[in-house]
């Protein structure tokens, strides 16, 4: 998370797995607290959902019932697939239409002056102790 304070725009890029542990919306949900925990602006930032490998049949189940979940959050999800660039010309276009609505400011405040106190995050969004950290 260290050079995201600058970025104007987040794109997430949600993938199928074959890990039943793994549940996108929720890892998507850890990933917004990753965010709220280090810089709260930064969950308000403009994002994008981009859902990738829609051309694997697996992927359909995923894409309607993620696209359906972060939308009624309000969270602009797009669909795409690298290997056959299905819909990767509208996240792109997408993401030069959000870029131009968010100019770059001037005068971007340095949240944390000093590495020392930059909070240290888990994969589950939860902040390391003191005494856990390397």
């Amino acid at each position: 998370l260290r050079h995201i304070e600058r970025t104007r725009v987040l794109l997430h890029i949600v993938t199928w797995d074959a890990d039943p542990e793994r549940e996108p919306v929720k890892d998507f949900e850890v990933l917004m607290r990753e965010l709220e925990h280090f810089d709260p602006d930064l969950a308000k930032r403009p994002m994008i959902v981009g859902i990738g490998k829609i051309d694997l049949a697996e992927t359909s189940e995923l894409l309607e019932r993620v696209q359906t979940e972060l939308e009624s959050r309000g969270i602009e999800v797009i669909p795409f697939s690298s290997a056959t660039r299905e819909g990767v010309d509208a996240l792109l276009e997408r993401l030069e239409a959000l870029l131009r609505e968010h100019p770059i400011s001037k005068h971007v405040p340095k949240r944390f002056l000093n590495e020392a106190d930059r909070p240290t995050l888990h994969g589950d969004g939860k902040p390391v102790q003191e005494e856990e950290k390397p």
